[in-house]
Formats: structure tokens, C-alpha cells, sequence
């Protein structure tokens, strides 16, 4: 008796998901930059990585980039073409945002709508990777992990890259002089003493980053944190040798 495996049933197929919002531009000055690079730039080329990773397995693979919706979503495809399109995707994802200049904005994101989207959308078990640096409210936050949930519940394997830059956005470290802060989501400006913000401002992002990831654990999600300030090469190449290990 034989066994016969079709390759369509055998190979991985995997979705990668951009948030693209306002906050995933800071900081400005690393967009392109894979030495200090910023939390969009970071998740253009991990994905670009995975992609050609994936090309080589012979897997399939889509891309969806959110903003305020859902700005742009690809089939899930392994052809040459395919990845010839996505990478030109991705490209022109990095491009657009090199064109933003301190102090404009770019607007928000609903992120757990459109994975919610996903989760129905994707009739077959699938590996979601998902770049976002989950910078919501407390309820966004909560039906951020609800989507999370969703898409488990539908057999999804998850992948979470949770981008921050620790030094800038979770510990405050601007020093002791004002400092003039702009919201890259809204355009709101707020003139700061930070060092007298610093300790409870670091309570507030720990409590919100531990509660993120405790759940995407509970539910089984693969949560991957990532200070972009360390650079490309001191994060994926660790997470690579895990997930190799792990495979």
C-alpha cells in the first residue's frame, strides 16, 4: 500500500501581514536603514527574507499591508512572477514611506478587522506572520488579541513580530532637556520634560507589552519581540536558527 502526498497539499502556505500605520515610521530617519533601522523598514525586509526563503521551499506565500484598512492584499502564490510582484510590493511600501518628513502624519490602523478578514478568508491552514508594533488603545489592543484568538481557532499558525524601539518608546531615554513630541498617527504635538515622565511611562508600556505577550502565549502564538534599534541582522538571525531548530 502506498501513500501518495501531493506537493499542493504539502507545502507551506503563509500570509504576511504589514501594519503600515503612522507609528510604524519612528523613527523617521531609519526608514531604509537596516543598521538603526525604523519598525516598517525592519518588517519590509523580514518579509522580503521570508519571502525569498519561502521561494526556495517552494512554498506559497501573499502579502497584505494595513493601514486604516486593508491597502493592499496578494493571493497566496509560489511562482516566480508571484515573487517578483510581492518584492516590488514591499519596495514600493519602503519607498512611500521614505517620502514622509518629520512632523507629518499617516494615520492609524485597525489592525484586528482586517485579521479577522484573514482568518475567514484563508480557507486552508496557513502560517500568518504578522509585523506590528500594537501601538492601540486598551480596547484595540484587546480585540488585536481577540483577532489573534480568531485566527487560532481556525488552525492558523501564528507568528507575531511585536516591533518597538526600547531605548525611544519604552523607556523614554530622551534625556533631561523638553523635548517637543509628535504623534505620526494624529499630527498632535506635546511639549515634554521626559525624565519626569520616565519611570511612570515605563510602568504603563511594561504592563502593556507583558499583557501582550502573555496572551498571544496563552493562545499559542509564536510572539517574537523586536527592538528594531539593535538592526536586522541581531534579530532575524537568532529567530531564523530557533525556527530552524524548531522545524
Amino acid at each position: 500500500l502506498f501513500v501518495k502526498q501531493y506537493e499542493e497539499e504539502t507545502n507551506l502556505r503563509c500570509q504576511l501581514v504589514i501594519d503600515q500605520s503612522g507609528s510604524m515610521l519612528f523613527p523617521i530617519e531609519g526608514t531604509g536603514n537596516l543598521r538603526h533601522p525604523n519598525k516598517l523598514t525592519f518588517a519590509v525586509y523580514a518579509s522580503a527574507l521570508l519571502v525569498e526563503l519561502l521561494s526556495k521551499g517552494r512554498d506559497a506565500f501573499g502579502l497584505t499591508l494595513l493601514s486604516d484598512g486593508v491597502d493592499f492584499s496578494s493571493q497566496v502564490r509560489s511562482s516566480g512572477t508571484h515573487k517578483h510582484y510581492v518584492l516590488q510590493k514591499l519596495q514600493a511600501a519602503l519607498d512611500a514611506a521614505a517620502t514622509v518628513k518629520p512632523g507629518q502624519h499617516r494615520g492609524t490602523t485597525n489592525i484586528a478587522e482586517s485579521l479577522h478578514q484573514i482568518a475567514e478568508q484563508m480557507h486552508r491552514r496557513s502560517l500568518i506572520v504578522i509585523f506590528t508594533d500594537a501601538f492601540v488603545d486598551e480596547q484595540q489592543t484587546a480585540q488585536l488579541i481577540d483577532a489573534l484568538r480568531h485566527l487560532r481557532h481556525n488552525r492558523h499558525e501564528v507568528l507575531l513580530f511585536h516591533t518597538y524601539d526600547a531605548a525611544k518608546e519604552l523607556a523614554l531615554d530622551y534625556g533631561n532637556q523638553p523635548t517637543e513630541f509628535i504623534d505620526l498617527e494624529t499630527g498632535i504635538r506635546l511639549r515634554l520634560q521626559p525624565d519626569q515622565l520616565a519611570q511612570s511611562y515605563q510602568k504603563e508600556m511594561e504592563r502593556r507589552t507583558s499583557y501582550i505577550k502573555q496572551r498571544a502565549i496563552q493562545y499559542r502564538v509564536d510572539y517574537q519581540p523586536v527592538d528594531v534599534s539593535l538592526g536586522f541582522e541581531p534579530v532575524m538571525l537568532p529567530f531564523l536558527i530557533k525556527r530552524a531548530r524548531c522545524n
